[in-house]
């Protein structure tokens, strides 16, 4: 038997080639081609459901066994993380489709009240019905120019440029104008796109305040291994909300508490600390980050706006 992968040659009676462990196999099938996906991919295998129930009910209890050498019998952090995220954004896609086509129709409208306002008379009930935009530039203006399909550095010296300013101020109102001309559809759909590679790069940053936190205990990479285990139970919270909530109401608030209480049971378990001390840990924790989350949350909107 002739292995096509890496040229070794075997036993006709050999199933797999001993030296690279591929299968000999006849003909590539569908089937062969999507289990192979998945199993390179995902490993959606045994070691999925034996690390499932003690991701779930025993915090801190996978990270500490990787950590101590057992990385064969349950999912790599990273690889479980990647996998529970995909399945998340898929479902958070999907539930929040009704919430999206809401903000547009609203932006819409907003948008269209604050452009009538202006020529209208203010005392006319009708014309203040619905939410309405407020803009620091004279939008009758602008629309005049975009009725005639004046240039776009036009349009942007009514937003605020000026000839000379620099270049990337002249894409930051390139962007607005384009909200505008818009009425800011689809805005939101690029703000949740972004998220999940912006939470990807939270999850390090979270690493670095347990880092400061447990400075003395260990290096860097075991409280990634943490985190990534941390995040990934976050995420199969949250798939679970997704779908409960098809059937009966949960507050968010309940998810965010049985996380705290996770990440205290997790800390205590992993850093074997006291429970005084894993306590001001970890509301040390939850601090740190809820300030974290504000500016966070500004460079999204930001980051939104230059790729919308």
């Amino acid at each position: 038997m002739f292995c096509e992968n890496c040229e070794n040659i075997a036993k006709d009676s050999y199933k797999y080639c001993p030296e690279c462990g591929q299968m000999f196999i006849e003909k590539l099938t569908v089937k062969d081609l999507l289990n192979n996906f998945v199993y390179n991919y995902f490993s959606v295998d045994s070691r999925f459901f034996k690390s499932f129930i003690p991701l779930l009910f025993k915090p801190g209890n996978l990270p500490e066994v990787f950590v101590k050498g057992k990385r064969m019998k349950y999912l790599h952090p990273i690889q479980f993380y990647l996998f529970i995220s995909l399945i998340f954004f898929f479902l958070l896609s999907i539930s929040t489709k009704n919430q999206r086509e809401n903000f547009n129709q609203f932006l819409e409208k907003g948008f269209a009240n604050s452009k009538i306002s202006n020529t209208a008379d203010p005392d006319n009930t009708d014309m203040k019905k619905g939410p309405k935009i407020v803009y620091s530039f004279d939008n009758a203006k602008l629309d005049s120019l975009i009725s005639i399909n004046a240039s776009k550095e036009e349009k942007i010296m009514v937003i605020g440029y000026k000839k000379g300013d620099h270049r990337f101020k002249s894409y930051l109102y390139s962007q607005i104008l384009k909200i505008y001309e818009k009425s800011g559809k689809q805005i939101l759909d690029i703000f949740y796109d972004i998220i999940p590679v912006a939470l990807f790069f939270f999850l390090p940053l979270f690493s670095v305040i347990l880092k400061l936190l447990f400075y003395k205990e260990i290096n860097y990479s075991y409280h990634l291994v943490f985190s990534f285990y941390f995040f990934t139970f976050f995420f199969l919270v949250f798939c679970i909300h997704i779908i409960l909530s098809k059937f009966f109401s949960i507050p968010l608030w309940i998810l965010l508490f049985l996380s705290s209480v996770y990440l205290f049971f997790g800390i205590k378990k992993f850093y074997k600390k006291k429970i005084i001390t894993t306590l001001v840990k970890t509301l040390s924790i939850m601090v740190i980050n809820l300030f974290m989350l504000i500016p966070f949350s500004l460079l999204l909107l930001y980051i939104t706006v230059l790729l919308y």
